[in-house]
C-alpha cells in the first residue's frame, strides 16, 4: 500500500502547488481571473485537492512508522477528513484584501 500512498501525496502536493500558481498568476497577471482556481473549482476543488494531499501524507507517515496496514488506512482517511475540515474553514470564504 506504500506506493499508493506515495502516489497520492505526490498528486496531492503537484495539485496544491499548481492551484497555488495559478491564485499567484490571477491575482498578478491583469485580466486573467478566469484563472483563479476557487473561481473555477471552488471548495470542493479544494476540499479534494486537500483530502488527497492529507490523506497520501497521514498514509506515507503510519507506513513508515511501522502501523498494521488496517490502522493505516484509518489514519489515512482521518489525515484526508482532517485537512480537508481544516481547508473548508481557512478557504477563500473571507475578504483578506480589506486591510
Amino acid at each position: 500500500m506504500t506506493p499508493v500512498y506515495a502516489v497520492t501525496l505526490a498528486v496531492g502536493v503537484v495539485l496544491l502547488l499548481g492551484w497555488i500558481a495559478a491564485l499567484a498568476i490571477s491575482e498578478i497577471v491583469e485580466g486573467w481571473d478566469g484563472v483563479d482556481p476557487e473561481k473555477r473549482f471552488g471548495k470542493p476543488g479544494r476540499l479534494a485537492v486537500a483530502g488527497l494531499t492529507g490523506f497520501g501524507l497521514a498514509g506515507m507517515s503510519s507506513t513508515f512508522g511501522g502501523w498494521q496496514t488496517g490502522f493505516v488506512f484509518v489514519a489515512a482517511l482521518f489525515g484526508a477528513t482532517g485537512i480537508a475540515l481544516a481547508a473548508s474553514f481557512l478557504g477563500d470564504e473571507t475578504d483578506t484584501g480589506a486591510a
